[in-house]
């Protein structure tokens, strides 16, 4: 067999063409992803991040990165495996901020979104409930009343729920299975296009879609994707879909996500 390297003149500029992405799951609806086990996305050494440490999206051209927000609040594990928040930034606090206000308003887009996250919470967690975990909010915000999208550890601290906000209250509360010093990956899907919500826990939908969700999602004006600052665990990979232009289905991409990284995180 012979092989030929043909080296061209100018790009490829054929959008129809396949593309390489940096992870299996990837696709043209992610709008971030966070791994921070990948030395592409998190480049910083290990042990204690001071405020103001990058972390890149693993979306190609993003200009979207992640920024650490207070120093001594987290630190890289010994080998990249995981990062590690110490809780001590406070409830109201976005520790780690990922992109712009607004990056992610689906107020006027109604696209029906995925969120996903990995962690693991250990048994000495905050003894106070309802810390907050990955939230689409108003900084500051210390609930998800407010929000277009809110999690949080639950009323003991580490039960992980998933909701939504109306201004007044939050509604489509859904809680998963988690547990102490176990790996967990949690997500959420979102459809203000019909007012279908799904949360997910560990590959699997924790209780099938259900109907009656907002359909008017509050004004994004100020609101920031983020981990909030008092949460005490590990978080391992992060990421946001837009299912309305990937065309996937919430339960598929869970399930790939959920068998891709099952095994690396620990």
């Amino acid at each position: 067999m012979v092989s030929v390297i043909q080296k061209l003149s100018s790009a490829f500029t054929d959008a129809t063409l396949p593309k390489l992405y940096r992870d299996p799951i990837m696709n043209a609806g992610t709008l971030a992803l966070f791994d921070f086990l990948n030395s592409y996305c998190n480049p910083n050494a290990d042990g204690a991040l001071a405020s103001g440490v990058t972390f890149n999206n693993m979306v190609e051209g993003s200009p979207i990165g992640a920024t650490l927000n207070a120093s001594g609040n987290a630190s890289n594990l010994t080998g990249k495996t995981g990062l590690s928040l110490s809780g001590a930034a406070g409830s109201t606090a976005k520790l780690l901020t990922f992109g712009t206000a607004g990056a992610f308003d689906d107020a006027v887009l109604k696209h029906h979104f995925l969120y996903t996250l990995w962690l693991k919470t250990p048994a000495a967690s905050p003894a106070s409930g309802y810390t907050p975990l990955l939230s689409l909010s108003p900084a500051g915000a210390g609930n998800g009343n407010g929000a277009q999208f809110w999690s949080d550890t639950g009323s003991d601290g580490y039960t992980a729920r998933m909701q939504q906000g109306t201004g007044s209250a939050t509604v489509n509360q859904q809680r998963a299975a988690t547990a102490n010093n176990v790996v967990a990956q949690i997500a959420y899907r979102m459809n203000p296009g019909n007012g279908e919500y799904e949360m997910f826990c560990n590959g699997a939908s924790v209780a099938g879609t259900i109907t009656g969700g907002p359909t008017s999602p509050l004004s994004a004006a100020a609101m920031t994707l983020a981990i909030g600052g008092g949460y005490k665990g590990t978080i391992y990979r992060m990421s946001v879909e837009d299912l309305t232009v990937s065309g996937l289905t919430a339960a598929a991409q869970v399930a790939a996500d959920y068998a891709a990284n099952s095994t690396r995180f620990v």
